[in-house]
């Protein structure tokens, strides 16, 4: 036990000489410095890279044909333009597709009645039928200066997988009176001065949906028009159309159209100067359609038959992209045939005579001009030609005893020219505002057997606009202005016409979802201005109604 209590105390003092001996050897008297040496220095290694030569790729002469049904079409296409006519109602009720009936009912100043209706039938897929009707009529202040007009008619198409067969009735009653005669000289009954214009149309034709297996589209339609003048002379009209064309290639497109216009004139009056005569029209046109990015062009011409006389006229136009696509420059040379039948010359002039003959005009015109968008809502454009005219015809009031000046007669200009100008401008904000202007200049020159270009119109103006100020009220107005041309007085001296400007306002208020009323002032500067001449128009006039739809 001894022995083992030795043997510890020698290890203890063993141990603390070894803590002695370590602890002198720690030198405090400064900062401990760690020195670290690296021999390691990273370097990257260069990527290999592959050496590509740039080369054409081969020519693919596979085509791929991505076949593209155009889904079929089946809208309402049955809307007839509005006939302008004395104290005509600005069309305001703006039809949607989704009314099937609809009725206007208004009366204003001079005794004038307005109604008009319509009704759509059919399922819109397999069949549609449009069915409308109008009538109204004025008084005015002078005797006899009274208008009525009258229509009817009925439009409808039916619709299978490949054609729409379409067919159209239409009937139209214009009662007029002779009322620009010397009130203070002579007493008329109106029998005396009666003119009354019938016209019962017929047309039927077919085309086709969707292409055939030859790709030719067409469309062979006809039309009947047995017209007449009470007691005056009667008219009947044939027209046949065979258009057609076929698209060569994604820029190509070849035209065919075939067509025949035939009328049979006869005079009612019993006495000998009664007349019978034909006038009749045939012609055809090929024509062809290429557009690029670049250009688009169509070239053909018209080898027309008129009367047994062959003519050859161009039918060549284009238009072409400028800077960008902002610019349009168009371009042409085209011609026409205008002709002169009694329904074609008393449509423009109501107060016109019976007929000994009748010449077609003739019609070249070359022309040039621009078209351009400004901003996102204007459109404008800008157009200057030079027409040339064959057998022009001129209303000039007859000045023999007999009608005592109170009609018109045709005089013919065997060749006419005319340097023509017109720019139109338009401007469309969305569905709330829309505006439209246009300006025409004429300059009637190369009168041979005529001193003056009697009736013409030298320049006018027309503007419309529409503001929809929210969902259930809206504005309309229009404005028209002319100068006034030259005419014979009852002397045969060369007078003027002074000319006139036409303001009309109009307003629509949406009471619901069916009914609306509207409010309509015509002629607000209330100038009583001529037309023709010695036949006034009506001064300012109004009227007030209301709308219905279902």
């Amino acid at each position: 036990m001894k022995g083992y209590r030795f043997k510890n105390q020698i290890l203890l003092l063993l141990g603390c000489f070894v803590l002695q001996f370590c602890e002198a050897q720690n030198d405090t008297s400064g900062t401990q410095v760690v020195t670290i040496v690296s021999a390691y220095k990273p370097v990257v290694k260069k990527v290999a890279k592959i050496n590509v030569s740039a080369s054409n790729l081969l020519p693919d002469s596979n085509k791929n044909l991505l076949p593209y049904n155009v889904p079929v079409q089946n809208l309402m296409y049955m809307y007839q333009p509005i006939v302008i006519k004395p104290l005509a109602v600005t069309n305001t009720e703006m039809v949607s597709l989704g009314s099937r009936y609809f009725a206007k009912f208004g009366f204003g100043n001079y005794t004038t009645p307005s109604l008009k209706a319509m009704a759509l039938l059919g399922d819109g897929i397999t069949n549609l039928v449009q069915i409308d009707a109008a009538y109204t009529s004025s008084k005015g202040k002078i005797t006899h200066q009274n208008f009525s007009n009258f229509k009817f008619g009925a439009n409808g198409s039916y619709y299978t997988t490949k054609h729409e067969i379409y067919a159209g009735l239409n009937f139209n009653r214009n009662q007029y009176y002779l009322y620009g005669y010397d009130h203070d000289s002579f007493k008329y009954n109106k029998t005396d001065v009666s003119r009354l214009y019938q016209n019962v149309s017929f047309s039927a034709g077919i085309k086709n949906r969707s292409l055939n297996g030859l790709g030719i589209n067409y469309d062979p339609n006809i039309s009947v028009d047995l017209f007449n003048a009470k007691s005056m002379l009667s008219e009947f009209t044939f027209k046949a159309n065979l258009p057609a064309e076929k698209k060569i290639n994604n820029t190509i497109i070849a035209q065919l159209n075939a067509w025949a216009d035939l009328t049979s004139y006869k005079s009612k009056i019993p006495s000998s100067d009664s007349v019978k005569f034909n006038n009749n029209i045939l012609g055809i046109s090929p024509n062809i359609k290429y557009t690029s990015k670049i250009v688009q062009v169509s070239a053909g011409f018209n080898v027309i038959s008129n009367n047994g006389k062959i003519l050859i006229q161009p039918n060549v136009y284009g238009e072409m992209p400028l800077k960008k696509q902002k610019f349009l420059l168009q371009a042409g040379w085209v011609g026409y045939v205008q002709k002169n039948t009694f329904k074609n010359l008393s449509a423009q002039n109501p107060y016109l005579n019976n007929l000994d003959k009748q010449i077609n005009t003739t019609e070249t015109e070359i022309y040039g001009g621009i078209k351009s968008n400004i901003g996102k809502y204007v459109v404008f454009s800008a157009k200057a030609g030079f027409v040339r005219y064959r057998d022009f015809q001129f209303y000039m009031n007859d000045t023999s005893s007999i009608a005592n000046y109170k009609s018109f007669v045709l005089s013919e200009e065997s060749r006419l020219n005319n340097f023509r100008l017109h720019g139109d401008i338009c401007y469309h904000l969305r569905n709330r505002v829309q505006f439209n202007a246009g300006i025409t200049i004429n300059g009637y020159t190369g009168m041979k057997r005529n001193e003056k270009a009697w009736n013409t119109i030298p320049a006018e103006f027309n503007a419309s606009a529409q503001w929809n100020i929210n969902e259930r009220f809206q504005l309309t107005s229009s404005f028209y202005f002319f100068s006034g041309g030259q005419y014979l007085d009852s002397t045969k001296k060369v007078e003027s016409f002074s000319g006139a400007a036409d303001l009309s306002i109009g307003s629509t208020f949406k009471i619901n979802q069916r009914l609306s009323a509207f409010l309509d002032i015509n002629n607000i500067f209330g100038q009583k201005y001529e037309r023709w001449h010695n036949y006034q128009v009506y001064g300012i006039n109004a009227m007030v109604g209301v709308c219905f739809r279902y």
